[in-house]
């Protein structure tokens, strides 16, 4: 999901170290913002949050320009409007809204706590996550301050704030690769290649599934007569974020050194007219994010076979 900004701030503590390649390795130190547990029954990556002395689940969304609250936790938590810009423009898949903005009193997030927070009412969620309320997402405005670790497959999330390390890391032991990304206001593309042509992305981890854009897909050789025949499905039962899109088997995917056969994603005619890297590919994989250095470091997870099987469904 991606929206408009909205600054949000946060109390860090916590202190450990990180390998670095180049640079003094002594004053090589990160700042832990974030130590968590991702909810196993997440759909996307999921993390218990408190608010207002009531645990509850928070979206990490890297396509979100902008961390918010849905409107049933608006109502249920007794949030009211902000005193300073009650309104605030969002643009979702289907297209954008004005909404209103809250504020929240107390809220914390590993060790952030933050008190007397605005954010926007945005889409709504899916109700609970592992019997907590899912109440809204932690966006790119939040994260692309940080080093953020996102490990789906053994359910790690964290948030660092690397200083003195120099422009090259080596945040993950074992075997990676790396894979450079642009960042566009908080937006992470990067290049990736749908049957072999090279497309730009952005990734998204608020995208249940990788969202191949309907002028992408036609650049590629789809043409809207091939895609007739595929399923067609809604995409959000919000108003903002309705949309019509098709589920179709591409040849391949490929990130960096990693190739997905055969797999099935969503081809959609958005509103912003991207490629969402999606889910799925987290599904799979450990992705270390280091926004001040534009860079991916990508670990495949042990005995993960997908990417060698033919035919073989993507992540639900």
């Amino acid at each position: 999901m991606r929206v408009a900004s909205v600054r949000v701030a946060i109390l860090l503590s916590g202190l450990c170290l990180v390998s670095c390649s180049d640079g003094d390795q002594k004053s090589c130190s990160l700042k832990t913002a974030a130590d968590l547990k991702l909810l196993p029954d997440a759909v996307s990556p999921t993390v218990e949050a408190e608010l207002n002395g009531r645990k509850v689940a928070l979206l990490i969304d890297t396509g979100g320009a902008t961390s918010m609250v849905t409107p049933s936790a608006a109502d249920s938590f007794d949030l009211r409007p902000a005193q300073f810009d009650p309104h605030a423009d969002l643009g979702g898949v289907g297209g954008r809204d004005e909404v209103p903005i809250v504020t929240l009193h107390d809220l914390m997030l590993g060790h952030g706590h933050a008190r007397n927070l605005d954010l926007p009412v945005g889409s709504s969620l899916r109700g609970r996550v592992d019997g907590l309320p899912l109440i809204g997402l932690f966006g790119a405005d939040y994260l692309s301050a940080y080093d953020v670790d996102i490990d789906v497959p053994k359910h790690h999330f964290g948030l660092y704030d690397l200083q003195q390390c120099g422009s090259e890391i080596d945040p993950i032991e074992g075997s990676y690769f790396e894979v450079p990304f642009r960042l566009e206001k908080t937006a992470i593309r990067l290049e990736i290649k749908i049957n072999g042509v090279p497309v730009q992305a952005v990734l998204d981890t608020g995208a249940p599934q990788t969202l191949i854009d309907l002028a992408d897909a036609q650049r590629i050789g789809l043409t809207r007569g091939s895609l007739a025949v595929d399923k067609v499905y809604r995409a959000n039962a919000d108003a903002m974020d309705q949309t019509d899109m098709v589920a179709h088997r591409f040849d391949s995917l490929e990130v960096g050194a990693e190739r997905f056969k055969n797999f099935r994603f969503t081809v959609a005619d958005t509103y912003l007219g991207d490629t969402l890297l999606g889910d799925d590919f987290f599904a799979h994989n450990r992705v270390w994010i280091s926004y001040p250095r534009q860079m991916l470091y990508i670990q495949p997870a042990a005995n993960d076979a997908i990417i060698h099987q033919e035919g073989t469904p993507p992540a639900k």
